[in-house]
Order: C-alpha cells, then structure tokens, then sequence
C-alpha cells in the first residue's frame, strides 16, 4: 500500500526564492525529484538525514529542507528558518507499506477484502494526520515572521516543462524499450491526482 504524502515544499535561511533562479547556489536537503528538479535551476543537493537536518541548518552546511510542511514542523526548522513556500505541487517521497506474501495468501478471503477495503481508510486517515500535523505549526511560521514565498502557476509550469519533462520522456523511453508501457504509466501517475 502506497502511504499518501501531501507535496514537498521548501524552508529554508537567507534570501528567499522569488523565482527558479534564485535556488541557485543554495545548498539543500532534497529527497525525491524535488532536488533533482531544483538541481536544474543550480541547487546543490546535500545529503543529509532527519535528525541532522535542524543541526545542518543551523551550522550553515545547507540552507534549505525540501520536505513535507509536517516535517519542517515536526523537527522544528521554523526555528532557523527566514522563508517557507507553498504551492511547489513538485511531487514527495514515495512511502510503501509491504507484508509477506506468504502470510498474506494465507489469509482467508474475507480477511483479504477486508484489508483492501480498510486501504482506503487508511489513505483518508493518513492525508487528515498530515494535514493536521503541518496545520498545528502555522501558528509559529506567522509568530516568528517568516516570508511566505507563494509558487506561482507559472513557475510550476516551468519547473514542469524544463525539469521534469526530461526526466518523464527518459521513464517513458526505459519502460518502452523494455516492452512495457511506458508512456500509459507516466499517464496514469500524471492524471491520478485529477
């Protein structure tokens, strides 16, 4: 079962992003394709755990987290922080649940149905806990005075068109070289959230 994130968005020190142009040269903590799309634009991605992350930021050795907004709050970057955004619509992590397939196939069948239908739930329950976690430190975000960098349509556009598009056409041309299909996939995850 895929574990439903809401979208990265970044925290981060110094001079706040007012467009694609300005992450270059910052230094940041970017999992996912979040990082390699800012990466694009000159983001320098470092490698650095959750826990190290406060510690990181409050050194100097990066000046950004790409993370979800429960995150920055949870290990508490609005402490150190001068600038948020909202509105990257980049992407997450990808998060999975796995059980034994043994284990599983063992199950009697209503048992079975009964954990397809609980996916659902647990979706819904996943999205409320997340958007109530990131909700609970908005509070601090105003209180301590960071900027609110809103990103526009247009820059995601562009993020899109100049830092994702290649990467999708690569996925594509893989899957299709392979015999599999490619492009229905990216389709597929492209259209899921409409």
């Amino acid at each position: 079962m895929t574990v439903v994130q809401p979208n990265y968005e970044v925290m981060g020190k110094g001079a706040a992003p007012t467009a694609l142009t300005s992450f270059d040269g910052m230094r940041m903590k970017a999992t996912s394709g979040i990082g390699n799309a800012l990466a694009v634009y000159g983001a320098s991605l470092v490698n650095v755990s959750g826990p190290e992350q406060y510690n990181a930021l409050q050194t100097g050795v990066i000046d950004a987290v790409a993370a979800t907004p429960s995150a920055h709050g949870g290990y508490k970057l609005y402490e150190l922080s001068d600038w948020y955004t909202t509105g990257m619509a980049a992407g997450t992590a990808h998060v999975t649940l796995v059980g034994n397939e043994a284990a599983y196939a063992a199950l009697p069948d209503d048992m079975k149905a009964l954990l397809a239908e609980a996916k659902a739930h647990a979706n819904a329950a996943t999205i409320e806990a997340q958007n109530a976690a990131a909700a609970q430190y908005e509070p601090e975000l105003e209180k301590r005075g960071l900027a609110h960098v809103t990103i526009t349509p247009e820059m995601i556009a562009t993020l899109r068109k100049e830092a994702a598009q290649p990467v999708w056409d690569a996925y594509v041309a893989d899957l299709e070289g392979k015999g599999l299909p490619g492009q229905e996939m990216l389709n597929l995850v492209l259209n899921a959230g409409m």
